[in-house]
């Protein structure tokens, strides 16, 4: 039976997801065993930006002493009836050994491959779903074609594609909407480190998730006020003609067809056609759910404001366990990072940016193209920063992101940044090459937390050794 000790400890402790730890906390536990990590404490400040992504590396969420430390903003809640951390790769890949997929080019080699993939994707989309509203299946026929390069794109860089749905106009939302999904469904399969396969199967459920909007009228789809209980039913049929459509063609994967018709369900039981709860939601329609409505947070709509995908980021967060599992979400965000591509953030020395890349050992530090300097001024020279590399002496403590904005914040117009890219783009890439081992991580770590506090680390070892 625990003593009154170990009560008082659990009584403060909170589940926080990596993403949201700051220094100053206190860390308690970590998800894993200590022993798998570079920490050689238990229970410890996160005093130093070392630990601070060392944590990020190793976990995905930790137990924090809020009586002892800062406070998190957002906390996980407990479940005991969770599958395990990595119950969703299981489930979606079929046990099958989860492959690791590297970068093949850079941002730079890929720019312009994947614009020019995209633009034709785009357009054989709105040809497929103008054919599908006259009723012709043979539209369909055409899916795999103009994913097939969309497939490949993402799997030799992901950045690029991500980086460009986010700088394109905002017309034809609703054929946007589509093409977007499918990219982000290609980036998530792929950081799942799904088979190819089933990562095509995930793409083609994306973007025909919504195809049976054709039967929905232009006028409740553009409606800026509440809709009618009729209208309500109108849009929520889009699902019942989605799927009959698409089961006029045996080809369809059966995951697909569960991704259309169940992609609107949510873990509480409050979502459409039929109400279905946690698990018995298909694990593919649980990813198109994320997706669909992360895509929809940043989209500009009649109805609604568009949302940085910042904020969108942070309102998936708000409704993990309640309308999405809760370790789908926590992958998702990973896969994303905190400021997803083509996310304008604003510095501490009032500068601003545009999102390029993703630092996949540090979402905090991602890749960024300086647009306006401290003055809200367009910069000449475009400058690119890895924040990765950034130098950690006193005069660039400065340089870290206080927030993000929205495209039309200082006049920024994102689709002429892509003109820009191919002029001051490096040869940069985030894949990891010579990755130091945990040992020596571990040895790093402990001798800088020697240096940083010798004190009261010094005083439990001489304690322990006199036990001894």
């Amino acid at each position: 039976m625990p003593n009154n000790s170990a009560r008082n400890i659990r009584k403060y402790e909170r589940r926080v997801n990596v993403l949201f730890v700051k220094k100053e906390m206190f860390i308690n536990r970590l998800d894993r065993p200590w022993i798998d990590t570079p920490f050689w404490l238990q229970g410890f400040f996160l005093r130093t930006d070392e630990e601070l992504d060392a944590l990020r590396k190793y976990c995905n969420s930790v137990y924090i002493d809020i009586s002892r430390g800062i406070e998190a903003e957002f906390y996980m809640e407990e479940d005991l009836e969770l599958p395990t951390s990595d119950f969703l790769e299981k489930e979606i890949v079929k046990k099958k050994r989860k492959i690791r997929y590297k970068k093949k080019l850079s941002l730079k080699e890929e720019i312009d491959t994947a614009k020019e993939v995209l633009e034709e994707a785009t357009n054989k989309y709105y040809l497929v779903m103008d054919n599908i509203k006259h009723g012709k299946i043979l539209g369909l026929k055409l899916v795999p074609y103009f994913i097939q390069p969309l497939v490949e794109s993402v799997m030799r860089n992901p950045d690029a594609l991500l980086l460009l749905i986010r700088l394109r106009s905002q017309n034809n939302l609703n054929y946007y909407h589509g093409i977007d999904a499918c990219v982000l469904a290609l980036s998530f399969g792929r950081f799942m480190g799904m088979p190819i396969e089933e990562i095509n199967r995930l793409a083609t459920g994306a973007l025909l998730m919504d195809v049976g909007k054709v039967n929905v009228s232009e006028a409740v789809l553009n409606k800026t006020e509440t809709l009618t209980d009729q209208e309500f039913g109108e849009v929520y049929s889009h699902v019942e003609h989605g799927v009959q459509f698409l089961r006029q063609d045996k080809n369809i994967h059966e995951d697909v067809i569960n991704m259309v018709l169940a992609h609107h369900e949510r873990s509480d039981g409050s979502g459409y056609p039929n109400g279905l709860k946690e698990y018995r939601i298909p694990a593919y329609a649980r990813i198109a759910g994320v997706i669909d409505c992360y895509n929809a947070m940043c989209s500009q709509r009649p109805y609604n404001q568009s949302l940085t995908p910042f904020d969108a980021i942070q309102e998936l967060y708000k409704l993990r366990k309640q309308h999405f599992q809760a370790e789908l979400i926590d992958k998702f965000m990973h896969c994303m990072g905190i400021y997803p591509n083509g996310s304008l953030v604003e510095f501490k020395t009032g500068e601003v940016g545009v999102v390029l890349a993703q630092n996949y050992t540090n979402r905090s530090k991602p890749q960024i193209m300086l647009l306006l300097n401290s003055d809200k001024q367009a910069r000449v020279d475009f400058k690119i920063i890895d924040m990765r590399k950034l130098p950690k002496s006193d005069n660039d403590k400065t340089l870290v992101i206080v927030r993000s904005l929205k495209q039309n914040d200082f006049n920024i117009d994102l689709t002429t940044i892509y003109q820009k890219l191919k002029l001051v783009l490096p040869e940069l890439d985030f894949q990891k090459t010579n990755p130091v081992g945990k040992t020596m991580d571990r040895v790093l770590l402990f001798i800088k937390s020697l240096l940083t506090r010798p004190g009261s680390i010094i005083k439990n070892i001489i304690r322990t050794s006199n036990k001894n």
